[in-house]
């Protein structure tokens, strides 16, 4: 009987620490990590844009103003990033495909409001906090402290 009892935690010593090791992230877990970080950092270092649109018409050389281009850029790469994670990886489960495309979608979205339509007396609706609400679902992230109204002036 012991035999048997030793030969049983002999082989159980050599199984479960196997079995208890912790799984190494796939390259794709940590690209889809480092999305989460910087659609969360994004989002939380350009609210000041994609929530206060600027109207090309009352701009100089009826530009948009450079801080707003770069944060335009850099909503829309990261959307482009989301797109790319979901069209590459072989996750077998469909629905985190789905998540990145319509976060992809809603970066994208975020992108493009940075401006009004042309000469428009525009004031602010909720559609891009709607757009930042469902990235922040769909990738699970949380934000503690409201986001920030305008960054020309008083909020």
């Amino acid at each position: 009987m012991d035999a048997i009892l030793s030969f049983i935690s002999n082989i159980l010593a050599a199984i479960l620490p196997s079995l208890v090791k912790k799984k190494e992230p796939t390259e794709i877990d940590k690209r889809y990590e480092k999305l989460r970080f910087d659609v969360a950092e994004a989002l939380d270092l350009y609210a000041c844009y994609y929530r206060d649109p600027v109207d090309l018409a009352k701009q100089p050389d009826h530009k948009l103003p450079q801080e707003y281009v770069t944060a335009s850029k850099e909503l829309r790469k990261l959307g482009s990033t989301a797109s790319a994670l979901a069209a590459t990886t072989k996750r077998k489960n469909p629905s985190i495909k789905t998540k990145l495309m319509v976060v992809s979608g809603n970066l994208t979205g975020l992108s493009n409001s940075m401006c009004t339509p042309y000469n428009c007396s525009y004031t602010y609706d909720n559609h891009a906090d709607v757009r930042v609400a469902e990235i922040r679902k769909q990738l699970d992230i949380e934000i503690e402290r409201p986001l920030r109204r305008s960054c020309r002036g008083a909020e």
